[in-house]
C-alpha cells in the first residue's frame, strides 16, 4: 500500500514536471522566432551618423537633420537654388526606404542618390511635385552613401529645411534600438521616500512648489519630466 502510495506520488509529480518541460520547449521556438523577426525588422541606420550639406545656417546644422528629434531641423543658405545634404553610414548597407519630415520651406522638386564611394552617385528616386509634411519613400538597395539633391524650393525667398532625413534598412552601424515592451509602471500610483526642497521653488510669501519634482513625474511616460 505504501508503494503504491508513493508511485502515485511521483506519478503525478514527474507528469507535473513533463508538462511543464513540453510547455516550456514548445514556447522556446516561438520566442527564438520572435526574436529573429525584431532582427529583421528595418531600422533608422541613419541616425547619428555623418552628414553633410552644401551649407547651413547658423545653429541649423547638418546633424540636426539626423538627430532623432522633430523639434530640430537643418535649414539651407537663403541665396543658393539647389542644395545637397548627404549621410554616410559607414559601410555599403542594406537600405529598404527613405523618410523625410520637411518643414515649411520644403523641396518640390529633388533627388535621391546612392553611392559607394562619394563620386558615382546614381538616382534612385526623383519627384517634381513634392508637397511637404511627411514623405516615405519606396528606395531600397545597396550603398554607403545617401544622397537628397533638392531642386527647387516651395519658399523662393528662403533656403531648404528638413526636420529629418531618415534611412531606413538592416544591419547598420547604428545600433539597432532595444525593445523592452511596454513600460508597466506608466500611469501607476508612486510614492517616494523624500522630493526635493531646494531655495528656488519657494514663492515670495514662502510657499514651496515641488510640483516639477513630484514622484508621478517618473512614470509619466514624458522623457521631459523628472
Amino acid at each position: 500500500m505504501w508503494c503504491k502510495k508513493r508511485f502515485l506520488a511521483w506519478g503525478k509529480r514527474g507528469f507535473s514536471i513533463l508538462l511543464a518541460a513540453v510547455l516550456l520547449a514548445s514556447a522556446l521556438p516561438e520566442a527564438a522566432m520572435t526574436v529573429r523577426a525584431q532582427e529583421e525588422e528595418p531600422y533608422v541606420i541613419s541616425q547619428g551618423r555623418m552628414v553633410y550639406a552644401s551649407s547651413s545656417r547658423a545653429e541649423s546644422d547638418a546633424n540636426l537633420a539626423v538627430d532623432g528629434d522633430e523639434g530640430t531641423r537643418w535649414e539651407s543658405a537663403w541665396e543658393n537654388g539647389e542644395e545637397w545634404l548627404y549621410v554616410d553610414l559607414g559601410k555599403v548597407t542594406e537600405i529598404t526606404d527613405v523618410r523625410l519630415s520637411w518643414e515649411g520651406a520644403y523641396a518640390t522638386s529633388y533627388e535621391i542618390l546612392f553611392s559607394d564611394d562619394e563620386e558615382e552617385w546614381k538616382p534612385v528616386y526623383s519627384t517634381t511635385d513634392c508637397t511637404g509634411g511627411k514623405e516615405n519613400l519606396n528606395v531600397s538597395g545597396n550603398a554607403r552613401y545617401v544622397k537628397l539633391y533638392m531642386k527647387e524650393k516651395a519658399l523662393p525667398a528662403y533656403g531648404y529645411s528638413l526636420y529629418e532625413f531618415q534611412v531606413f534598412g538592416r544591419d547598420g552601424l547604428t545600433e539597432r534600438p532595444a525593445d523592452y515592451g511596454e513600460n508597466l509602471a506608466e500611469g501607476k500610483k508612486v510614492t517616494a521616500s523624500s522630493l526635493r526642497d531646494a531655495w528656488w521653488m519657494y514663492d515670495d510669501n514662502g510657499v514651496i512648489d515641488q510640483t516639477g519634482v513630484l514622484a508621478e513625474n517618473a512614470v509619466d511616460g514624458n522623457g521631459s519630466t523628472y
